[in-house]
């Protein structure tokens, strides 16, 4: 009898046995902690009758008992065998007279075919990749052309300019969309696992090795594509292992001698030039001719920053949708803010700052103030170039010296964005307040500007 609750015994066992009827795997808890559950839970989670089944259901499933109801929502759960994905529903209820906190747990085992179509829906086609600049648009161009050959690609870029997203486009443009789409970060594995990891390994090939042995990565995306990210990272050991399927189109696992048909077409993607790393001794000058019949080059964000407004608005909405709040509105300043900024975690970086700053708002407006210091000073800087450039063009004072004229440009400036803030304007200008109050009032203009401020608060 799979029960740990007091009580009622004869309902207990009334709800036991509709418990064992269900296909799914199902739970009873109450308070966060497992009172009811059937064999089919058991299997799914293969958690073993040797062990304390009441403390292991419990570490499985008792924070989705404390969170919002769910519907069939895919979970993975790590267990001692692996990673098994799930779809979770969770549903709670407090019956009258009752004060403790009650759910029901179901469980459902994805199959092999749910997990593929899943997979593919989740990956993006070229509509998906957003732009509006000619860079982009070219870059797109030509790899939805590539995508319907069969041929090895190279996607060079810096990090963050979106390797990936092109990677699963050509992916779902090509003719090997049905099959699996397999990435693969190659600077993220340890040098001695890459091997393993990408052929596999044969039974008890070394201590610690699986009984049954290990399917390899390049196995996994037979008949669909594998996207070796941060090619550069392959250890030349496994490059002139990986040049032997390229050549042979079969792979031979570790520890072993059969040959094992190779058809999954291979993405590599480097933010490095290969073929200095060749001429440094660092990559195979002959695997790199092999994995880059064609070469695609993205590039950094600073190089079409008339993208900039279209990612900023989609990714704004994106997580304004996921935090369900009101779109707010985008200044001016904020968005010139943005796209003055250089970027050198590109794409990713400008997501991360943005998905910041909604966190951050107030209200129905972003505020320049959201963004990081560094973004903010960026801009600073940029504006106070823009206005020494029309200074020396055209003095405003022929009397004062140009430093001065400069630093009365740049005082200026930051009171007006502060609002003549003073001790928030010393903090921005790297000077004390009191070295502020000074510089005003040695100037005629900051100081016209100090009264005009003062006036218009009586107003």
């Amino acid at each position: 009898m799979h029960m740990f609750m007091s009580g009622d015994r004869g309902n207990n066992e009334i709800v036991q046995r509709i418990f064992e009827l269900l296909p799914q795997g199902a739970a009873f808890l109450q308070e966060d902690k497992v009172q009811l559950y059937n064999e089919r839970l058991l299997e799914i989670l293969d958690v073993s009758k040797e062990k304390n089944i009441e403390c292991e259901l419990n570490r499985l499933l008792t924070q989705y008992a404390r969170g919002s109801e769910l519907k069939r929502k895919r979970v993975t759960f790590d267990l001692p065998e692996g990673k098994k994905d799930c779809l979770v529903t969770v549903q709670q209820f407090a019956p009258k007279g009752e004060t403790a906190r009650q759910s029901i747990i179901y469980l459902e085992e994805l199959t092999e075919e749910q997990v593929k179509t899943e997979r593919k829906d989740s990956l993006v086609s070229f509509d998906d990749i957003i732009g509006v600049s000619a860079k982009i648009n070219e870059a797109k161009r030509v790899a939805a052309k590539v995508a319907k050959a069969s041929s090895p690609v190279l996607l060079y870029g810096e990090s963050g300019t979106g390797k990936e997203l092109f990677a699963q486009a050509i992916h779902n443009g090509s003719l090997h969309s049905k099959g699996p789409f397999i990435a693969v970060n190659c600077g993220a594995i340890p040098a001695e696992l890459v091997e393993s990891e990408l052929f596999g390994y044969e039974p008890g090939t070394f201590t610690g090795a699986l009984k049954s042995g290990k399917r390899g990565l390049l196995e996994a995306a037979s008949g669909g594509t594998i996207f070796l990210d941060e090619v550069e990272s392959m250890p030349l050991p496994v490059q002139v292992k990986l040049l032997r399927v390229i050549s042979s189109k079969k792979i031979v696992k570790v520890g072993g001698t059969r040959e094992i048909p190779f058809d999954a077409r291979i993405i590599s993607a480097s933010k490095k030039d290969l073929l200095k790393e060749a001429d440094n001794g660092t990559f195979r000058e002959d695997l790199y001719y092999r994995i880059s019949t064609f070469i695609i080059k993205l590039p950094p964000l600073r190089e079409h920053r008339e993208d900039i407004p279209v990612l900023a608005n989609h990714f704004i909405k994106k997580f304004c949708r996921d935090l369900a709040l009101p779109m707010p509105e985008i200044p001016d300043e904020f968005m010139k803010a943005l796209k003055y900024y250089d970027w050198r975690g590109n794409v990713r970086e400008l997501e991360n700052v943005l998905e910041r700053a909604v966190y951050l708002s107030e209200k129905k407006q972003i505020s320049f103030y959201d963004l990081p210091d560094y973004v903010q000073k960026s801009y600073r800087r940029h504006r106070v170039k823009e206005m020494l450039k029309n200074l020396k063009k055209v003095p405003r004072n022929a009397a004062s010296g140009l430093l001065q004229e400069g630093e009365e440009i740049i005082i200026e400036s930051v009171l007006q964005e502060t609002r003549f803030n003073i001790n928030e304007s010393a903090r921005i200008l790297g000077i004390s307040p009191k070295t502020l109050y000074n510089r005003i009032n040695a100037s005629r203009n900051l100081k016209r500007l100090k009264n005009s401020y003062q006036a218009s608060l009586l107003k």
